[in-house]
Formats: C-alpha cells, sequence, structure tokens
C-alpha cells in the first residue's frame, strides 16, 4: 500500500542520515522508483494500493497473490546482496 511504501522510504532515510550506509538510502530509492513506476496512473492520479490478483498465464483465469509468488531461487538471489 502507497502508505505503507512511504513510511519505509522515510525510515530508511533516517537510517541512511545516521548511519551514513548507502544501503538505506538505495532500499530507500528503490521504493521510491517503485512508487513512481508502478503507483502512478497515466493520467497523473496516484494509486493507493495494487491489486495481488493477476492471471499466471495469458488467458487464464486470475489467481490471488499469483503475481506476487517468488520461486525458491528467485528469494535466494534477491537476499544476496
Amino acid at each position: 500500500m502507497l502508505y505503507d511504501q512511504g513510511q519505509l522510504a522515510n525510515v530508511y532515510l533516517d537510517a541512511f542520515c545516521i548511519t551514513n550506509d548507502v544501503y538505506y538510502s538505495s532500499l530507500s530509492r528503490d521504493i521510491l522508483d517503485y512508487l513512481r513506476r508502478d503507483m502512478i496512473g497515466p493520467e497523473g492520479g496516484i494509486f493507493s494500493a495494487e491489486d495481488a490478483d493477476s492471471s499466471e498465464h495469458e488467458g487464464s483465469a486470475k489467481k490471488e497473490g499469483a503475481f506476487y509468488i517468488w520461486t525458491s531461487k528467485e528469494v535466494f538471489f534477491s537476499s544476496s546482496f
């Protein structure tokens, strides 16, 4: 949700200011990039949330959370930093 992401970005920026660790500023930038990319509509409206329902394959019925299902491999590689 939009307000969760906004609060997280702010907390990570605070952590960066306290620690001067660029990891925190990078996390904040990633969140803000996501908000700009995915949470602003084509006419400039701001979305408050995303629908987690999505089809796994084109033409199939929507399935709860299908868009956000990660494989073990994806989780492993995304957490390697």
